[in-house]
C-alpha cells in the first residue's frame, strides 16, 4: 500500500474511526462554542446554593452539553440546503458526512441530554424536556421564521441556566435574573448574526448591542461589600467591554469579518458567566475569586485558540 493513501486512524470504543471523520465531528460541534456551555448550569446552581458537590453539578452540566451538541448536529442537518449555497465547506454539503448520520447522532445526543437531566432530579428532568423541545423547535424553525429562531435560541441558553437551578430543587428569582440577562445577550447576538454569511460589516452600535445584557449584573453589584468580589467583577466587566469594542471597531472598518465578530461575542459569554459566578459567591476570599477568574481566563483563551481551527460562528 502506498504511503500516500494511508489514513491515520483513532480507536474509539473498539471502532476504527478515521481522523478525518473525527475532525468532521468536531467541526459540526463548533468546538470553540462548546466551551461556552458548561458554566451556564453552574451559574444557575450557584445563584441558589453556595453548598453543592461536584456530583450535583455533573448531571446538569452533562445534560446541557449533550443537548447543545445535539442542537448543533440538528442545526446542520436542517440547514443543509442553505449551507450548500452559502457555506459549501460545511460537513454535509461538502460530502464529508451523510445527512441521516448527522440527524441520528443529533437525536441520540438529545435523548441522552434529557436522561442526564432526569438524573439530576425530577424538576431538572422536566426542565430538560422543555429545553430539548426548544432545541428541536429552533433547529426546525430558525431558517424559515427568523424571529422565532432568534427567540428560541435565546430561550435555549437561558434554559441552560434554569436547568442548573432546577437541579437544586427549585427555580427562584435569583436564577431568573441571570437567565434573563443571558436571554437578552443571546437575543441581540443572534440578531447581529442574521445573514452573517452575506454581511460585510455591522453598524458599530449593533455590533456592541449584546453588552446591554450586562446592565443586570452591574445593577446587582452595589449590593456586595466584599472588595475582592467587587474588584474581580469590575475586572471581568472591563475585559468584556474592551474586547467587544475592539472587535466591533475592527468589524466596522472591515478588518474583521462579521462571522469573526460573532465568534468573539459567543466566546465572551464565558466572561459573562464568570461575572455572575463571582457575583453570587458569598463573601469569597482571594483564593476562591482568583480560582474562578483563572478558570474563566483559561476557558476563554482555549476557546480563542480553538477558533483558529474550527468555526465558532
Amino acid at each position: 500500500m502506498s504511503i500516500y493513501s494511508y489514513q491515520p486512524r483513532v480507536h474509539l470504543k473498539n471502532h476504527v474511526v478515521p481522523l478525518a471523520r473525527l475532525k468532521t465531528y468536531l467541526t459540526l460541534l463548533r468546538l470553540p462554542n462548546l466551551l461556552t456551555v458548561p458554566l451556564d448550569p453552574v451559574v444557575g446552581i450557584i445563584s441558589l446554593s453556595a453548598d453543592f458537590s461536584a456530583a450535583a453539578v455533573a448531571f446538569p452540566v452533562m445534560s446541557v452539553l449533550l443537548m447543545y451538541s445535539a442542537g448543533l448536529f440538528l442545526n446542520d442537518y436542517c440547514d443543509r440546503e442553505k449551507d450548500a449555497a452559502e457555506r459549501p465547506e460545511r460537513p454535509i454539503p461538502s460530502g464529508k458526512i451523510e445527512p441521516l448520520h448527522v440527524l441520528r447522532t443529533g437525536l441520540i445526543l438529545l435523548i441522552a441530554g434529557i436522561g442526564s437531566g432526569w438524573a439530576a432530579g425530577s424538576i431538572a428532568g422536566c426542565t430538560a424536556v422543555i429545553l430539548a423541545f426548544l432545541v428541536l423547535a429552533y433547529s426546525c424553525l430558525h431558517s424559515r421564521h427568523r424571529l422565532a429562531g432568534v427567540l428560541l435560541m435565546a430561550g435555549c441558553r437561558a434554559g441552560a441556566i434554569l436547568l442548573g437551578a432546577a437541579a437544586t430543587g427549585a427555580i427562584q428569582t435569583f436564577a431568573i435574573v441571570p437567565a434573563s440577562s443571558h436571554f437578552v445577550y443571546i437575543l441581540l447576538l443572534t440578531l447581529c448574526a442574521a445573514d452573517e454569511a452575506r454581511q460585510h460589516s455591522l453598524p458599530f452600535f449593533v455590533a456592541i448591542s449584546p453588552l446591554i445584557a450586562l446592565i443586570a449584573p452591574m445593577a446587582l453589584l452595589p449590593g456586595s461589600s466584599n472588595f475582592i468580589q467587587l474588584a474581580a467583577v469590575m475586572l471581568l466587566f472591563s475585559w468584556i467591554v474592551l474586547d467587544t469594542l475592539k472587535s466591533a471597531n475592527a468589524c466596522r472598518e472591515r478588518l474583521r469579518s462579521v462571522p469573526e465578530h460573532i465568534g468573539t461575542l459567543v466566546r465572551n459569554l464565558i466572561i459573562v458567566q464568570g461575572i455572575w459566578i463571582v457575583l453570587y459567591l458569598e463573601n469569597p476570599d482571594a483564593g476562591t475569586v482568583a480560582g474562578v477568574a483563572g478558570g474563566v481566563f483559561f476557558m476563554r483563551y482555549s476557546s480563542e485558540l480553538l477558533s483558529e481551527k474550527f468555526s465558532s460562528s
